[in-house]
Formats: C-alpha cells, sequence, structure tokens
C-alpha cells in the first residue's frame, strides 16, 4: 500500500493540507439539530463574504434570516421535508445580504449524525450563482416570450432537428394538420406525411439544410390547402413557416371573374361610359355605346382630353363638366350639349362618380343620349304656345264632354289626328262607343277621382285608336260649366315614346345597379341630411357580415362600424374641408366584431337631387399582415445574431479574434469580468496596449509561432487589468490557413498561480492551527501529527508516528473507528460528526471531528485525513445560548401578543373582540386557568361581564356586579388590585361561589382598568392551584390589563365621534333643504320642484352606478341646482312674459352666481357639478361653458333629463302638466342633442318600471 508523502518536518503535503483546512471559497455553515431551530453554530470567511455578515450576528441564528420577508418559496418547504426527515438536499433560494440586496444561493444540506445514527447538526454549503439564476430567468422569459409570439400567428410553425423530427408546432399549424401538438411532436415528418424528396417542398427542405439559406416554396398544395412555405435552416435543424393563401388566391379568381363581368356590362351597357384621368383630364377607356354617340373610335379617345377632340361646343359646356368633376356642380343628371365628330349637336344628361383605377384618382361619366327627346320636348313647348292662341291648334288631344251623359261635345285637330277619327264620328258618341278605353279599371279609377276629388290631374291609362293600335297617355280632367251645363274638360298628352324612353332608362339604371352590385370593392351610399346608410353593394355586405335590412336606414354609429371614434371624426373634418377623402387608411369592425384595416374613398353626389356621399372601401389587412410577416422574419434574423453573441458572452472564459496587425477584431463580454474593460474599449486596438511589459517580447514570439501553423494550448503570460492590477491568462489559439485572424481563447488562472504560490505557506498555517489535524494510512496507523494534536491529546509527534489510530480513541468507539475508515477507503463521504477522544493523561476530550479522503494523482484512495476541534467550551457554550433562547422565545410570544393586540385595537371598534384575545393572552402568557373582563355601565353603575375564558360553560355571560358588591366591584371602587390566595378564605356572592366551587377554582387576582383616571372596567384571574405571582408575572398583567383599557377607551371614543358626525351631517343637510326650500318659496311656479328632482334624480343615479358617497353630493347639488337663482333680479326671475336678450343673458348667469356661493364651503364642492353643469347639453349648444357630451358631468347629465322632466309634467300659469307619455317621447326625442341617450335610456327604464 502506498504511504502519504511526507515533507523533512513530518506535515503531510499541500493536497493533505488544502482538504483538512477550511479555506474554501464555498460558504460553509454548521448548524446544531440537537436544537428545536437548529442555531448556526460555524461560519466559514466565505459565508461571511457572501451574507455580508460578520460572524459574531451569525452565530446563534437560524439560516432562514437571510430570506427577510420573503419567506414564501418552494426552496423552503423543500428544505423543511429534508430537515424533517434527515437527507441530503441542494436547491437555490432568493436570499439577502445584511446590506438588502438580494442574491441567488445555491445551497446544499447534509446531515452529521452520531455513532447511534442520531442526527446531530447539518452543514450546509453556500454559492452564490445569482448571475447564473438572472441568466436563465432571462432565458426562460426570451423563451415564453418567443413561444408566446408563435402561438398568436395566424401562420403555421414548425421546427425540426437535423434528423427531421418535429420539435416544436404552433396552434395554427395544428388546425391545419387537424393533429394536436402531442400527435406531432417527436415524429418524424417523412412519417407523418408521404413526403417525396424530388417534390417542389421535399427539394427546398434539402436545399435549406444543405446551404444553410432561406428557402420558399409558393402555391404549394398540401392539405387540401393552397399554401405559401418558407423555410428557414439552423445550427440545430430547420423551421418552416406555412400560411394558408387559399382564400386569397380564390378571392383573386373572384375577382378576375367580377373584372370579366364588369368589362361586358361596360362594352354592352346602352348608355354611354367614359373613365378619365382627374389628373390631366384624358380618356382612359370608353365604351362602344359613348364611340357611336360621339363618332370617334375608341383609339381616337384614349390618351386625349375632351378638349383636345373638341367635343364641346363652347368653353361654358366644358367649365361646366370640369366643375362636376370637381365636385363644385351637382355631378348626377346635368343636361350639356357636346359636338360629335361630325360636328353634329348631340344634347346628354351627363352624370359623374369619382372612382379610383389602378390606385390613379379617376372620374367615370354616364351619358344618356336625350337628343330626340329634347325634340320632343321643344315641339311640345311650340304646341302648348298653339294651344294658348287657339284651342284648334293645340298639340295637346284636348275633349269637351257632357258631364250627365258622356258624350262629346268638341274635340280638336290633334285629337281626330292621333286617334284618326273625323269630327262627324265622334260628336255626339260616349267613349264607351267608340271603345276608346282599353281597360275598364282605369275607366272606373278616373271616374272615381273625379266624384271623390272634383278633378283627374296626369292620371296615366291606355287609349285604343280607331286603328286598333294602343296608345299610352297621361289624362287630366276638369269639370267646367258651359252654357250652364256641366262639361268636363279633358286634355290626353301620348306618352308611349316617353314612357317608352322611361323604360329604357330604367333598364340602364337596373343594368348600372348590377355592375354596383358586382363590384369586388365595397361601396355604400349615405344620405348627408340624416347620415343613415340608403344603399350598400354585395361586396360590403359580404366583408361586413350585415344583411341589407341591417344597413338600410341606419348610420355607422348604429352599426359601430368605427373602430377609432378619432379616425371617424378626423374623416369627417376632411370630408368638409376638402370636399372628399381619398384613400385614409381606418380600421372598420365587421357584424362579427372582427376588425379589418381599410382603405377609405369618401365622394359626395346628388342622388334624386338629394346631397349623398358615396364610399368606397379596400381590405387591406392582408397586405399589411404580410408586410408584418416580413418585419418579423428579419426581426428574428436580427434576434438569432443577437443570440449566437450572447452564448459567447456567457463563457467565463475570454473569447476573442485578431487580425494581422495584431487588433482585437471581436471580444466576447468575459473581457470586462476579467480585464475591466467592455468589448468596444478592447476592439480595434492592438493586444500588446494590455500586455505586461515585461511579457511583451515572449507575447511576440508567441504569436510569431501561431501565425506560423503552431497552434498554442497552455501558453501563460500577465495582463493588465484596467485598475492596474496583474491578471494572468492561460491561452490556446489557433490561426486557419487562408485566414487573416488568429482565433483565441483566454481564461484567467491568476487564482491557480496564487494558490500554486500559497502551497509554501500552507505547512506553516496547518502546524500553526489549534486543531488537531493529522493522517493515518487505511490500516489506521498514525502518520502525521500537527502541533495542534500535540496540545489537544499531549502526545508529541514521535509519539504518535506509527500507533494506529486507537491510541487516542476510547475502547467504545472502536468500531466506529474501524466502520469509519472502511467507508472512507471505499471512496464513501464521511459526513463530519461530534465524538468523544482519550488525551495522554486519560482525560475524555470532546471533539468535532471532520474526515477527508487523501487521493493519489491517480484519484484511489491512500489514506484519511481527520481534524478534531476541541469543542468543550463550544458545548457549555451552548447550553447556555440554549437556555437564553427559552427566555428569549418568551419575551418574544410576549412582544408579539401585545402587538396582535395592538393591530386588534387599531382595526377594530369593537371591545369585545379585542378584550377576548387579551383574555386568551393572560391564559396563556401568565399560565393561569380562567380569567374574566368586566366594563362599567355608567347608566347602571353595574359592571357587566363582556368576555370570558377557560369556563366550561358561559354561565357569566350576560351578567352584571353591582359597583362595590363582590370581589370585582370591590376593585372597581377602590380602583386598586385584589389578591386572594384561597377563595375558601373570603366572602363572595352566593352565584359567585357556585361558579368557583363548580369550576375547582381556588386563587384570584383583579386588577381595575383604569384610562384618563376613570375606571373602565375590571380584568379577573382564576387558578385552579396558587397563582405563580412574581414581578415579571405582575408587570405582565399590568400592561395586559392597560392595553384592555386602552381598547375600551378607544371604542368609546370612535362611538361617540360616530355619533357627532351624524348629528353634524343632519344639520348641513337639513340647512340645505331649507336653502332649496326658500327658494322654492322664492320662485312660487316651482314650488316642490327641488325635492321631486332631488329623489328622482338620486334614483338614477343609483342605477347608472353611482357610489353612496357620491350619491351624497348627487342629493345636495340637486337640491341646490338653481341656488345661483339667489343672485337673478326678481324682476327678471319673476318675469310673466318672455325675457329679453339681456335677461337671457344675466339669467345665464345663475350656474356661476352657484359656483361663487358654494365653492367657499368645503363640504359642498364635491356637489358643485350639478349647479354649474345643469343647463349644458349633449351636443355642446347649452350654457355656460358649451360643454359636450361625456365632458359634461355624469351628475349634472341625469340632473338635465330628470328637470325637464319634471318641469314638463308639472302644471304652469302658462300651460297645463304633460302627460307621462308625452313628456318621455320629448325626452327621447332630445336624446342626442340636449340629453345624454345612454341616460335616457336608464331614465325611461326607471319609469316603465315605477309605473303602476
Amino acid at each position: 500500500m502506498e504511504e502519504p508523502a511526507i515533507d523533512q518536518f513530518g506535515v503531510p503535503d499541500s493536497q493533505l493540507l488544502r482538504q483538512a483546512f477550511a479555506v474554501s471559497v464555498i460558504g460553509v455553515v454548521i448548524s446544531d439539530a440537537r436544537h428545536p431551530d437548529l442555531p448556526i453554530i460555524f461560519v466559514n470567511p466565505a459565508f461571511e463574504r457572501l451574507s455580508g455578515y460578520p460572524a459574531a450576528e451569525i452565530i446563534g441564528r437560524n439560516c432562514r434570516f437571510l430570506q427577510g420577508q420573503d419567506r414564501d418559496q418552494d426552496a423552503r418547504r423543500e428544505i423543511s421535508l429534508a430537515l424533517a426527515q434527515g437527507q441530503d438536499v441542494t436547491t437555490v433560494l432568493r436570499n439577502y445580504r445584511k446590506d438588502g440586496t438580494l442574491f441567488y444561493n445555491e445551497l446544499t444540506i447534509s446531515p452529521i449524525r452520531d455513532v447511534a445514527g442520531t442526527v446531530t447538526h447539518f452543514v450546509g454549503f453556500q454559492n452564490d450563482v445569482t448571475a447564473r439564476e438572472q441568466a436563465r430567468q432571462q432565458e426562460e422569459r426570451t423563451k415564453q416570450q418567443l413561444t408566446s409570439t408563435l402561438e398568436r400567428i395566424t401562420d403555421g410553425f414548425v421546427s425540426f432537428d437535423q434528423n427531421w423530427n418535429v420539435t416544436y408546432v404552433n396552434e395554427a399549424m395544428s388546425n391545419m394538420t387537424a393533429r394536436q401538438p402531442s400527435e406531432t411532436l417527436g415524429q418524424n415528418l417523412f412519417d407523418l406525411s408521404p413526403l417525396s424528396t424530388h417534390s417542389p417542398l421535399g427539394l427546398a427542405l434539402q436545399q435549406a439544410q444543405k446551404t444553410q439559406s432561406v428557402q420558399q416554396v409558393l402555391d404549394y398544395s398540401a392539405m387540401g390547402k393552397q399554401t405559401d412555405i418558407t423555410i428557414y435552416p439552423g445550427e440545430d435543424g430547420v423551421s418552416m413557416f406555412v400560411r394558408d393563401v387559399t382564400e386569397s388566391r380564390e378571392a383573386q379568381r373572384e375577382h378576375q371573374i367580377s373584372e370579366e363581368r364588369f368589362s361586358k356590362v361596360f362594352e354592352t351597357s346602352p348608355i354611354a361610359i367614359f373613365i378619365t384621368r382627374q389628373s390631366d383630364n384624358h380618356f382612359i377607356e370608353v365604351n362602344a355605346e359613348f364611340s357611336r354617340q360621339s363618332g370617334y373610335t375608341r383609339a381616337e379617345f384614349l390618351g386625349r382630353s375632351s378638349q383636345d377632340l373638341g367635343l364641346w361646343d363652347n368653353s361654358a359646356n366644358r367649365e361646366v363638366a370640369w366643375s362636376m368633376v370637381d365636385g363644385v356642380l351637382t355631378a348626377v343628371n346635368r343636361e350639356i350639349l357636346f359636338l360629335s365628330k361630325t360636328g353634329e349637336e348631340v344634347y346628354g344628361v351627363l352624370s359623374i362618380t369619382p372612382m379610383e383605377v389602378a390606385g390613379e384618382a379617376c372620374v367615370i361619366g354616364f351619358v344618356r343620349d336625350v337628343t330626340q327627346e329634347k325634340w320632343a320636348r321643344d315641339q311640345l313647348r311650340v304646341s302648348e304656345e298653339r294651344y294658348a292662341k287657339v284651342f284648334e291648334a293645340s298639340p295637346i288631344v284636348m275633349t269637351v264632354s257632357n258631364l250627365s251623359t258622356g258624350q262629346y261635345l268638341d274635340v280638336n285637330a290633334e285629337f281626330l289626328r292621333q286617334g284618326g277619327y273625323t269630327r262627324e264620328e265622334v260628336i255626339g258618341r260616349t267613349a264607351l262607343d267608340l271603345g276608346f278605353w282599353v281597360s275598364p279599371l282605369d275607366l272606373e279609377a278616373v271616374g272615381r277621382s273625379l266624384m271623390e276629388e272634383g278633378k283627374v290631374l296626369n292620371r296615366e291609362v291606355q287609349f285604343r285608336l280607331k286603328s286598333g293600335a294602343v296608345a299610352d297617355t297621361v289624362i287630366s280632367v276638369v269639370p267646367v260649366m258651359i252654357a250652364g251645363e256641366a262639361c268636363a274638360t279633358t286634355l290626353i298628352r301620348d306618352v308611349t315614346e316617353e314612357k317608352r324612353v322611361r323604360d329604357q332608362l330604367q333598364a340602364s339604371e337596373e343594368r348600372f345597379a348590377k355592375v354596383f352590385d358586382a363590384s369586388p370593392v365595397a361601396i355604400v351610399v349615405f344620405q348627408v341630411s340624416t347620415g343613415q346608410c340608403i344603399d350598400a353593394n354585395a361586396e360590403f355586405l359580404r366583408r361586413s357580415g350585415f344583411s341589407r335590412e341591417e344597413m338600410i336606414g341606419r348610420t355607422p354609429s348604429h352599426l359601430d362600424v368605427w373602430v377609432n371614434p378619432l379616425e371617424r371624426d378626423d374623416v369627417g373634418r376632411t370630408l368638409q374641408a376638402e370636399g372628399k377623402v381619398v384613400n385614409r387608411e381606418v380600421q372598420f369592425r365587421g357584424k362579427s366584431g372582427a376588425v379589418s384595416d381599410t382603405l377609405v374613398s369618401i365622394v359626395p353626389v346628388m342622388i334624386g337631387g338629394e346631397a349623398c356621399t358615396v364610399m368606397l372601401m379596400r381590405d387591406i389587412t392582408l397586405e399589411k399582415q404580410s408586410k408584418q410577416v416580413l418585419a418579423d422574419s428579419e426581426e428574428r434574423h436580427r434576434q438569432i445574431a443577437t443570440q449566437l453573441q450572447r452564448t459567447l458572452d456567457l463563457s467565463l472564459d475570454l473569447i476573442n479574434s485578431i487580425d494581422a496587425e495584431g487588433r482585437f477584431v471581436t471580444m466576447s463580454a468575459a473581457c470586462q469580468q476579467i480585464l475591466g474593460y467592455t468589448p468596444e474599449e478592447l476592439i480595434g486596438r492592438s493586444y500588446l496596449d494590455f500586455v505586461h511589459p515585461d511579457d511583451r517580447a515572449i507575447t511576440v514570439q508567441e504569436d510569431d509561432q501561431i501565425t506560423a501553423g503552431q497552434p498554442t494550448t497552455s501558453f501563460q503570460n500577465r495582463y493588465l487589468h484596467k485598475d492596474g492590477r496583474v491578471v494572468w491568462l492561460e491561452w490556446a489559439a489557433v490561426s486557419l490557413p487562408d485566414e487573416p485572424l488568429t482565433y483565441c481563447v483566454a481564461r484567467d488562472v491568476t487564482e491557480r498561480r496564487a494558490a500554486e504560490e500559497d502551497q509554501a505557506f500552507l505547512a506553516a498555517i496547518v502546524n500553526a492551527s489549534h486543531d488537531a489535524i493529522l493522517g493515518v494510512t487505511l490500516d489506521s496507523t498514525i502518520r502525521s501529527w500537527n502541533a495542534g494534536a500535540e496540545e489537544l491529546y499531549g502526545y508529541t509527534a514521535a509519539e504518535a508516528f506509527g500507533q494506529p489510530m486507537t491510541l487516542v480513541v476510547p475502547p467504545e468507539l472502536h468500531a466506529e473507528q474501524l466502520e469509519m475508515l472502511r467507508r472512507a477507503g471505499q471512496g464513501h463521504r464521511v459526513e463530519p460528526f461530534e465524538s468523544v477522544r482519550i488525551a495522554k493523561d486519560g482525560h475524555r476530550i470532546p471533539v468535532f471531528v471532520t474526515v477527508s479522503p487523501i487521493l493519489d494523482v491517480a484519484g484511489r484512495v491512500i489514506g484519511i485525513s481527520k481534524v478534531a476541534q476541541d469543542i468543550t467550551a463550544r458545548q457549555a457554550a451552548e447550553r447556555e445560548i440554549q437556555a437564553l433562547n427559552q427566555d428569549l422565545m418568551r419575551q418574544v410570544d410576549y412582544v408579539t401578543s401585545l402587538r396582535t393586540i395592538d393591530q386588534s385595537i387599531a382595526s377594530s371598534a369593537d371591545p369585545s373582540i379585542t378584550l377576548g384575545l387579551i383574555l386568551d393572552n393572560i391564559c396563556q402568557q401568565l399560565g393561569v386557568d380562567a380569567a374574566t373582563a368586566l366594563l362599567f355601565n355608567f347608566e347602571t353603575l353595574n359592571l357587566d361581564y363582556a368576555a370570558t375564558r377557560g369556563f366550561s360553560a358561559s354561565i357569566l355571560q350576560g351578567t352584571a356586579v353591582k359597583l362595590g358588591v363582590g370581589l370585582a366591584g370591590q376593585v372597581a371602587l377602590s380602583r386598586q388590585p385584589l389578591s386572594v390566595p384561597d377563595l375558601d378564605s373570603v366572602l363572595v356572592l352566593p352565584d359567585w361561589r357556585e361558579v368557583i366551587e363548580q369550576e375547582g377554582l381556588t386563587a384570584y387576582y383583579a386588577a381595575p382598568q383604569i384610562a384618563k383616571n376613570q375606571v373602565l372596567g375590571v380584568i379577573e384571574v382564576l387558578n385552579r392551584q396558587a397563582l405563580p405571582i412574581s414581578p415579571p408575572w405582575l408587570e405582565m398583567l399590568e400592561t395586559l390589563v392597560g392595553q384592555a383599557a386602552i381598547a375600551v377607551d378607544n371604542a368609546r371614543l370612535f362611538e361617540e365621534l360616530e355619533r357627532s358626525n351624524l348629528e353634524l351631517r343632519l344639520a348641513y343637510d337639513e340647512t340645505i333643504e331649507g336653502w332649496a326650500r326658500a327658494l322654492d318659496l322664492r320662485d312660487r311656479e316651482t314650488e316642490g320642484h327641488s325635492r321631486r328632482v332631488t329623489e328622482m334624480t338620486v334614483a338614477l343615479c343609483q342605477r347608472l352606478d353611482a357610489s353612496p358617497e357620491q350619491l351624497v353630493h348627487v342629493r345636495r347639488g340637486a337640491l341646490l341646482h338653481d341656488i345661483g337663482k339667489m343672485g337673478i333680479r326678481d324682476a327678471v326671475l319673476l318675469k310673466p312674459g318672455k325675457l329679453t336678450d339681456e335677461e337671457w343673458v344675466e339669467m345665464k348667469q345663475h350656474p356661476r352666481y352657484a359656483v361663487d356661493l358654494l365653492s367657499p364651503i368645503k363640504f359642498l364642492r364635491p356637489a358643485l357639478d350639478i349647479p354649474e353643469y345643469h343647463h349644458e347639453k349633449w351636443d355642446g349648444s347649452g350654457y355656460p361653458l358649451g360643454l359636450k357630451g361625456e365632458a359634461i358631468p355624469r351628475a349634472a347629465r341625469a340632473f338635465a333629463v330628470v328637470d325637464v322632466y319634471d318641469a314638463l309634467t308639472s302644471d304652469r300659469p302658462y300651460r297645463q302638466a304633460w302627460s307621462r307619455a308625452r313628456a318621455i317621447e320629448h325626452i327621447q326625442s332630445s336624446a342626442g342633442t340636449h340629453f345624454d341617450p345612454a341616460v335616457v335610456q336608464i331614465f325611461v327604464q326607471m319609469l316603465e318600471q315605477s309605473a303602476p
């Protein structure tokens, strides 16, 4: 067997000495497990540095003081369980240094057992792992943020390792594949999907892994969907984003079909249609009908303006058209004159609508040819002029018939011409005779109108001509008297051609409606006067989710489509200021609540002679999402680069690269810890600037060898720290062929070098130790023996060398010694333990033994080192500490009890609760069997039992003792304590005697409760044995009785204060009600008004969720709402007639007068909302400040509704009270102008619920 190395002085080598001596950089704490609170009995210097506390402030305390108030930690429970079971435990705690700073402590606790296996001590090894924990927490937060982001995105995301096994899948990808994450994670991609390596996706995956470059696969069919796939390679695998583009591709196809339909409708429309660009008025499209009307070909139009082509017969018509484009003139059904290519005049009705084509502002125009229609109108005008001259020459068919017989008396030439009859064939005959009426129903309707209304005007009917042809006509019949006979003058206008033209126009409008409804752009038309929707196309209904019935007649506010009211208001201001809104980005809310990003354009139009607006909307949500995905992708790349640098920065070694000129190119964060410089301070500078001057030559020589291709792994040199101290670095460096950089890793070996230098000092230090340090071979032979061992055991080193360890071990512990050697020799850890040793003179010494194995260079156990510390003095100190701790615990319990009582006094106004707590503490702290608390009743002069403890039944509860009667009565009367060692020796009340005997009580002590020199009650203490009365006992009782007196006195003061506050508040309210009655008396018309509106306003504000404190101010403000009228002259306030403008100005001052009158009164300031603002209106038209909407305080908005309702339903000298229903109708009609709509709704509900 090998023996440990021994130097010339007989001292073991440095390995043994380092293990034996407590110079560890790890904090070490030893606590005594034989005491309940495990007090600390030893700490090493490293623990003092770690915690910031000196050993003197730590010894005797439990380690949990380092957690401060941070007690709720899982690690504490883990430690408590291990301590209770006597097991090892390693965990991490949040601890706090003496200066309050937080540090994370990696704590390992191990039990130390005696020979019997009983745990006697615990040893704890403490290591500051704050940096590691903070890095771990940051890593966890980063992972959580990344996972949260991936779970929220709508694109599918999946990650694979190098073998194509799934490592992560987000919710969107799970939804696409219809598989739960648990079914996917860990599975191989090629097992989950029969993916060919030659398919586009398979090739892209392989290319990404091979080239480490991003790959994209567009329009890939997978999982029954069209998808766009982006593949991102990484060092540990591949990630893949999958976007479902099925809907967008379908939308593109539908858009293309819609455009084709629109093109066909546009080209075949019987209405001339053209599209011009607003910027230069050039035509960009015309249909065939426009070419036909104008005579120009499509090619002649495109790229030219109407002015270039000479379409206008004069500049006036050109200016009219341009004014329509600019929105100055009505853009619908404006009649203009233009010239065809041949120079012919063409009359047309022009309608213009702004629109956007390929992102450009354009105008679409519709032209209806009314040349023939205008000619017909002109002819009709000529005929009417002729009719003014002579009946016969009238171009309008005119007849005169007898009302009684229906026979024609006269017809004009136009009738004969249109009807085909001669005068002879008509005169004397009726319309029935001639078969004029095509429909008998028309005849009945005309006769009925003539009988009921006395005339017939412009009724459209059909007549049959002599030829049998049917003509559409408009007939008017006026009764006249001719020669005293009732006749009828009938005017008939042939509208056959006009009806044909109308039918064509209707057909044209229907075609336009189809184009409107089939438009791929969402379009909505609103009426300007009401803001209500009058039409919406199918695309808008599809995107918004509303039906046409839900849209028509409702405003955007009713539909709640604006997400941001500020955007709505800004769009309204732009439309008002600029006359239109073009491509404004806003957010709209659909019926489902989904929000979409939208480009909106709004133009004013005239429809049916009424001002309207047309809103065009384009959904850009997907476009914005695409941009966001791109931005997110770029951010991820930046994060990957950042994470790589962070990974290097986590290394404790200094990692850097150096260029050919010897300058630092990259530098890890460890440089700041090792050299004190930040990476930014080092990068770009020569490394020789920081090398110790004495080491620069060998460093340059080593650099040359590395550059020549000879890597180094253990070169050491000295660097200068930023603070001037020397740092030893050990370098590993390599320069790769064809690479301009040298890659280096340096480790700080300063401490290791220092440790090597310190080895020479260890022998002297150990030899100077007062602890016994010795080395033993595995066969228990002593091989080393220091001066401490000589001092402790009395044997010299020469006497001890070669002797068995049993030299100092008592016989009864020999077996323990052999077992310890066996376990240590097998490499098992032996926990430090307490034991007994025998000195040379035979006396027994209690010692604390630490055992460590001695290892050779191969790691084999060749011996045992043992350190024995004399703990005789420590054990005596521990016994003394234990006694002091017990006394201290009693004091702590006492102080804790007093604090609990103080908290009860401060938090509870009920003295019985605090008295019960005090009696509990008296029984516990003073060790007595029973206690009572009596309170003095100043009205009955009795002492009432308020609380009892320790009695088997509540036999004393509710009873009383007269002042001066019984033991408690005597104590209260004398104001002095009373002690009765034996209750049988004194005279007590019969009822009290029965209680004493029943409970077996023999000893009695009572003390008066006195506060502010006044007796408030008595505390009684009873025991079944003699009371342990002593000065500390009496002092403790006196303190608890004083606490009881304070609790009772505080309760009395609180009760009196509450009563005074209530009386003061009632006085305030009665004063306010008096002011209100005085104001009502001044104005008899409103007598009782203040009381009624106050009660109703309070009830309404309760329904508006006002708090009880707010309702107090509402009541006061309502009572005083017109208090400002005290400042209005009677001549104005009581004037029976209408006020002049000047008088109205004075009357409107009363809210300001109210503020001036009430604001100096502090308790009325919170009630000013109603007096100051009750005349403000929801739309901002009120006074005194013209507040609008929710800027008006809620109480004032509620009062305004109640005030008007009470005024309407009350009699006035100038009118009777309105009915309840009429008043409610008026209130509802004023919602949104005068009143807050939400308040009106709740007010009406309140009235309906309170109706009889």
